[in-house]
């Protein structure tokens, strides 16, 4: 079964919340954010959720692609798209934690390719990918894009251990205007390495804070970079190490289909043999449909599109 979170990234000119400094503001994401049968208390300070297990990658490597497409409306091509999420992981990976060490992070890409779907196949292994995408057209959802909705990322994860399978990111190129850095910022375009950046926070595992000034703070502030909080929680996600672990995946063909959503599997494949938690070592997401049912609870195993949202204030027209 499946559940989608929405988070909302709201514009700047929205309410501050402070949060006492000695206080963890930082939000790891939790499997009870995914469920709607079973309740999902918060701390009343920091706004985490404090039910469930941590969402998290099994292994430090995690491939992706980029839809070949780019964006024709903004003018970015696949490439610089692919260049500013490469920037975008070293930004969370050379972050410093405690005694000097890093999060161990690394990423590989597996290229361009046709496919333009949020969808995860258990059976495919490492033919599946974590895709990025434009999205210059779309008819709007309640619970996926839509006006005023400027990324949104969808990760699936294992609703027992948390392991997460796969991750897609759409950033909204309808609705909004995008510059590449800050100089094209000046004409009230969002810089999408902030976007980007944010949006990883989510496929690593994090919430949004309350914390002023942090990267994955709900309020869209144009902030590019993760600050002291955002470093403490991608610390606490992801196992810090004196080094990055050995990152290689198969590249995909350009011409790469999408492979089409299938989380029936009691067993998923993978490319090398392992058991975690819930007794499968793969799950399953990718669905356009709201609230539909995705997942097995065979063996204990219970899967879970979350949706992140990043969502300002409606514009006024």
């Amino acid at each position: 079964m499946r559940a989608r979170s929405l988070w909302l990234w709201l514009a700047a000119g929205a309410a501050s919340l402070g949060l006492t400094r000695d206080a963890a503001a930082y939000c790891r994401t939790r499997t009870c954010e995914f469920r709607s049968d079973v309740a999902c208390p918060t701390d009343r300070l920091t706004g985490c959720s404090e039910s469930g297990a941590f969402v998290s990658w099994k292994s430090g490597c995690i491939p992706y692609a980029v839809q070949r497409d780019g964006s024709a409306d903004e003018g970015i091509t696949a490439q610089q798209l692919a260049d500013l999420l490469d920037r975008g992981f070293a930004a969370w990976s050379d972050l410093a934690c405690a005694g000097g060490s890093t999060p161990q992070l690394s990423t590989s890409r597996q290229g361009s390719i046709a496919c333009d779907a949020v969808e995860y196949n258990c059976m495919a292994g490492s033919q599946n990918s974590n895709l990025v995408m434009f999205r210059d057209d779309f008819a709007d959802s309640d619970f996926g894009l839509r006006f005023g909705v400027i990324a949104l990322t969808t990760v699936t994860a294992n609703l027992v251990s948390g392991e997460i399978f796969d991750a897609d990111m759409e950033i909204n190129s309808r609705d909004e205007d995008f510059a590449l850095d800050a100089a094209g910022t000046s004409t009230g375009s969002r810089d999408l390495r902030g976007v980007i950046n944010h949006e990883l926070g989510h496929l690593l595992g994090l919430s949004h804070s309350r914390e002023p000034g942090a990267l994955m703070r709900a309020l869209y502030e144009g902030t590019v970079n993760p600050a002291s909080d955002d470093a403490a929680g991608i610390c606490a996600a992801l196992h810090p190490g004196a080094g990055d672990p050995a990152c290689s995946v198969e590249p995909l063909a350009s011409d790469a289909v999408c492979l089409g959503s299938d989380s029936s599997c009691k067993r998923i494949a993978t490319d090398t043999p392992s058991t975690p938690a819930g007794g499968c070592s793969f799950g399953t997401s990718r669905s356009a449909s709201a609230g539909s049912a995705v997942g097995s609870w065979a063996l204990g195993l219970a899967l879970w599109a979350f949706r992140r949202k990043s969502q300002p204030r409606q514009r006024v027209l």
